[in-house]
């Protein structure tokens, strides 16, 4: 019975894989799509800015309306770009497509060469649910991904198998060539690892979550300011002084 419940599982397993590979590529064709829309708008807008500043005498209305409506829409691009993150959407789908690929694989080999118990089953089912969670598939609400937290930490969620911890210890009451004392020693050498490695890696990425933030809000800034500077581009220093 276990053996057969696994092999639904495997199948769940892989239309999930199939099912984020497929919105990740959809959403890697949507971040190409708003990056270029946003940068031709931006350099438009900027041509246009251009033309109405040096044109004297010459009515360009148009142009200098135009030059305004590009950079207030590639200012509202930036923001909706800014709250979805279209890039770390596509990095969310890359993630969880290995992580079903890894837990596929995982299963097949428990079919395989293992035999597979309810509790097998259950860990299974665990870790699926667990995917499901800490890569949604929602783009907006409570259950999206923050995109820009007050700091960064360790995401503790995968479900610990307890079914693998008792056969670890089984093997060492057995006398495997492993004795307390040396799965002390190792222990501590892992956790150290682990330590060392956690430092570096939250110091790194709360710089890389600062930079994000600065980046992300200048370029709104920036395109929002060059949206107003358009209004006066193109009159008179008198009209300026006037106004």
């Amino acid at each position: 019975m276990a053996a057969m419940q696994l092999h639904a599982i495997l199948e769940t397993v892989a239309d999930r894989v199939e099912m984020h590979k497929n919105i990740g590529n959809q959403r890697e064709n949507w971040n190409t799509l708003l990056l270029n829309s946003t940068n031709m708008m931006i350099l438009t807008a900027a041509t246009m800015a251009g033309v109405t500043a040096t044109s004297h005498g010459v009515s360009v209305l148009g142009l200098k309306l135009g030059s305004i409506l590009l950079f207030s829409a590639a200012t509202a691009t930036l923001v909706i770009m800014n709250k979805i993150q279209p890039s770390q959407l596509v990095e969310e789908q890359r993630k969880a497509t290995k992580l079903f690929k890894q837990l596929g694989s995982q299963v097949q080999t428990l079919i395989t060469v293992g035999s597979p118990s309810k509790e097998d089953v259950k860990d299974v089912m665990a870790k699926i649910l667990v995917i499901d969670k800490a890569y949604p598939l929602a783009l907006l609400g409570g259950v999206m991904l923050e995109k820009f937290p007050e700091s960064l930490e360790h995401a503790v969620w995968w479900p610990r198998n307890e079914s693998q911890k008792e056969n670890i210890n089984r093997k060492v009451e057995m006398g495997n060539g492993w004795t307390k004392e040396l799965e002390m020693e190792m222990r501590e050498i892992v956790e150290g690892i682990k330590r060392k490695d956690s430092e570096d890696y939250e110091r790194l990425g709360n710089k890389a979550l600062k930079i994000n933030k600065v980046l992300a809000t200048s370029g709104t800034l920036l395109t929002g300011i060059a949206a107003l500077a358009s209004l006066s581009w193109g009159l008179p220093i008198s009209d300026l002084g006037q106004q």
